[in-house]
């Protein structure tokens, strides 16, 4: 009796740890080349160079198991047989490619650097799942036909969720200095002028059914509203952070807000802005991470580029340690220690920048930009941003892994055991 009893609850405990460890996924993931080849070419805004870009993604799409370099390289020789690549690639590859370099060896050095990119990706990748509490299996690159693919096995996944999250977040954490609303409030009145220029300009003939419309409106605020939106066309979904009872420039960071549902328009309008370089180099407009608690809208933030190759203040590379901790004040937060090296150049942003401040971004979304209080020593810095327990865990494990080399994206996912 007692062995049944035993045997039972064995097959129990059994069944119960089969159904907590979750079933084995296959994932394939597809590297993103382009993005790589841009950020290797300092993401140049040459016409040549991006239309090559663009066309080689086309012809990708129509043949997937083709190289994205032989396509790009063979875009930019159609759209211009005398280009030259080393000078595109001269300036961010430290080094490796000189300007008397051939289109081969240019085409060669970039082959391997990619490829050393994905090995390194994966590993990054391994380290993540492991930090993640589930074993990954048979990590192995996969390249269907010349394309850039890998295959990923991963056991125990009960939350396919964050499994996605862990294995597309790039990572990649910078720290950048803000300007404050009065010092950059100049360049959205720049971007709303040049829009609404431009959209002028594109009007040929005028619309009468709409003049009609307003001509025969009783409703005064209506037409109002109408008339300021065609003139401001960016202020017309983007609210800068202005006093309303002063009408005075918040002494703040955040420039402005704008509702979700918007953003994706306003973002072309800078787009089309920096084509035409009305927006500096000297500036970015980076997007808060979630919606501000006070009004669930996004934050607009103007990051100030100080450095000639475009690069931040400190990147991720710095970061020794990272870990969910808790705040009585701010609730979860991720606690992040420095190197000797990022604690010495931690210390000396902080010590010339007080009263300024400092954004800690995490793949383009700025999570937390507090004012400098005073010179930091010891290297350490904190994110706080409104997170769960299970939240901050898996970024404190993803900024502590590393970024990924190169972008990937989830192409296929089978669930291969119950």
């Amino acid at each position: 009796m007692r062995k049944s009893v035993l045997f039972l609850i064995a097959v129990a405990l059994l069944i119960m740890s089969a159904c907590n460890r979750g079933p084995k996924v296959k994932y394939v993931l597809e590297m993103s080349t382009p993005d790589v080849v841009c950020a290797m070419a300092n993401n140049t805004n040459d016409t040549l160079f991006n239309q090559a870009i663009n066309e080689a993604k086309e012809q990708q799409k129509l043949n997937p198991d083709t190289e994205f370099l032989s396509l790009f390289e063979e875009a930019l020789t159609n759209l211009d047989p005398e280009v030259r690549l080393a000078p595109y690639f001269e300036a961010k590859s430290f080094g490796k490619i000189k300007s008397d370099y051939d289109n081969a060896s240019v085409i060669n050095m970039l082959r391997s650097e990619i490829d050393e990119g994905i090995d390194y990706t994966c590993q990054v990748l391994e380290t993540r799942i492991n930090k993640f509490g589930v074993s990954a299996r048979n990590v192995q690159i996969q390249r269907q036909g010349k394309s850039d693919r890998i295959i990923l096995e991963v056991s125990g996944v009960k939350d396919t969720a964050r499994m996605r999250n862990l294995l597309q977040t790039t990572a990649e954490l910078q720290f950048w200095l803000v300007a404050k609303v009065k010092d950059a409030f100049h360049y959205l009145e720049d971007v709303n002028k040049f829009i609404a220029t431009t959209n002028a300009s594109k009007e040929k003939t005028p619309d009468s059914s709409m003049d009609e419309l307003l001509v025969n409106s009783t409703d005064s605020s209506y037409i109002q509203q109408t008339e300021y939106n065609k003139n401001n066309p960016l202020f017309a979904k983007l609210y800068p952070n202005i006093n309303p009872q002063t009408g005075e420039f918040e002494d703040a960071c955040v420039l402005a807000y704008a509702s979700p549902d918007d953003i994706a328009d306003i973002n072309e309008m800078f787009y089309k802005a920096c084509q035409k370089y009305i927006i500096p180099s000297k500036i970015k407009f980076l997007w808060s991470a979630k919606p501000s608690i006070y009004n669930d809208m996004f934050e607009l933030y103007a990051v100030q580029v100080s450095n000639r190759d475009g690069s931040p203040l400190l990147d991720g590379s710095v970061i020794n340690d990272a870990r969910q901790t808790f705040n009585n004040f701010s609730g979860n937060e991720i606690t992040m220690t420095m190197n000797s090296e990022g604690s010495r150049e931690w210390q000396r942003i902080t010590a010339n920048n007080v009263g300024e401040f400092v954004a800690i971004v995490i793949d383009n979304k700025v999570f937390v930009a507090p004012r400098v209080m005073g010179e930091i020593t010891g290297g350490r810095s904190s994110i706080a941003g409104d997170f769960t327990t299970e939240e901050a865990k898996d970024l404190a494990n993803l900024i502590k892994s590393g970024k990924l080399p190169i972008p990937v994206k989830i192409v296929e996912e089978t669930i291969m055991e119950p």
